[in-house]
């Protein structure tokens, strides 16, 4: 697993591992976010949120979000050993990855924040990643790559 944020080098981290023969690039995949999603517990008024659901799950619950996430990902990676997921904004999702799929590797990508900031402003993204267009929201963002 891949993250930081957009434009920190995910891609090209990527694309490094996937020249392994026993490794598969499957690119910016939401495959976890829709597992952990599905897993979360209801309660009154719909979805509970995402981290402060995390508590409810149980331990077996946890393992079933890693199960079908690999279960999910396998369906693409035509029998490779390892796959590269590098979905930047998995970014907070990183303890709950770890938790759910104990074997995983994280690779977290940290670019300078002065540049990682000017090429997200430089670039329009498609996708929900409003925080890349907005100065205001950034001294929060630098923080997180600097984790």
């Amino acid at each position: 697993m891949v993250i930081g944020m957009p434009r920190s080098g995910t891609t090209l981290i990527e694309q490094i591992l996937a020249t392994h023969p026993e490794i598969f690039g499957a690119g910016e995949r939401v495959h976890f976010e829709q597992v952990v999603e599905a897993a979360m517990p209801l309660r009154p008024g719909g979805l509970q949120v995402y981290p402060e659901a995390v508590a409810a799950l149980s331990p077996k619950q946890m393992r079933q979000i890693g199960v079908r996430y690999v279960a999910s990902s396998r369906k693409s990676a035509a029998g490779a050993a390892h796959i590269v997921n590098k979905r930047p904004t998995n970014f907070p999702f990183a303890g709950l990855i770890a938790t759910a799929l104990p074997n995983v590797r994280i690779i977290h990508i940290c670019r300078d924040r002065v540049d990682t900031c000017l090429s997200c402003l430089s670039k329009i993204f498609s996708g929900d990643l409003p925080f890349t267009y907005d100065p205001g929201n950034w001294v929060g963002i630098t923080v997180l790559v600097r984790l």
